[in-house]
């Protein structure tokens, strides 16, 4: 699963809405790393899963422009250090003084619901979602949920399933329940710690 959140119930998983993750590689300011008498230099940094291939993809074109050999490991490091002249990172909000911090990629974070056998997709709309999420709308059968999904006959709770602990994956999802509904913002806000949901009323299970 790779959204910040999920509404489960069974099975069949379903995008509901998305989200933009920033992606960012922390740098520290360094020279003109092209070699002058024509051999290769080398740049060494990490990034995490997510967009380890997209910097692996991007190396062998660096290194054929600028006569700089690029080695990129995987790894969740987000500060810089001796041996790295840069890292990618998920949370921007590790920059400090003498560092670079420029925006590289964006990652979509999707929300999916589990309900088997039902006639069509599942429709949310962004106030709902956020309902859901702040435990308003604790049941498929919710007047709000069926007015946008008539076919939905399903009398089942709903889970909110969250990835434990803190992430800038949640902090990017809360921010957005923060744009979907004013009464999220001034209630809960954004929050990079999965604990923060303890807060609502939704039925929330902690996923390892």
């Amino acid at each position: 699963m790779s959204p910040a959140m999920r509404c489960a119930c069974t099975c069949n998983s379903k995008v509901v809405h998305c989200a933009m993750l920033s992606v960012a590689l922390l740098a520290a300011f360094l020279p003109d790393t092209s070699a002058s008498n024509g051999s290769s230099s080398l740049l060494s940094g990490v990034a995490p899963p997510m967009v380890l291939p997209l910097l692996q993809g991007w190396a062998p074109q660096y290194t054929q422009t600028h006569s700089t050999v690029v080695q990129v490991g995987s790894s969740v490091e987000r500060q810089l250090s001796a041996e790295l002249d840069f890292v990618v990172t998920l949370d921007p909000a590790v920059a400090t003084s003498g560092t670079l911090l420029i925006p590289v990629a964006a990652v979509p974070l999707v929300v999916t619901y589990n309900i088997p056998n039902i006639s069509s997709p599942l429709n949310l709309s962004r106030g709902l979602l956020a309902d859901i999420y702040a435990g308003n709308i604790r049941q498929w059968s919710d007047p709000a949920v069926r007015a946008l999904n008539p076919f939905l006959d399903i009398p089942a709770g709903i889970t909110v399933v969250i990835p434990q602990g803190s992430s800038a994956r949640t902090l990017v999802f809360t921010a957005a329940l923060c744009s979907f509904s004013a009464s999220w913002k001034v209630k809960y806000g954004a929050f990079s710690d999965s604990s923060g949901f303890s807060r609502s009323t939704a039925n929330v299970v902690l996923l390892d």
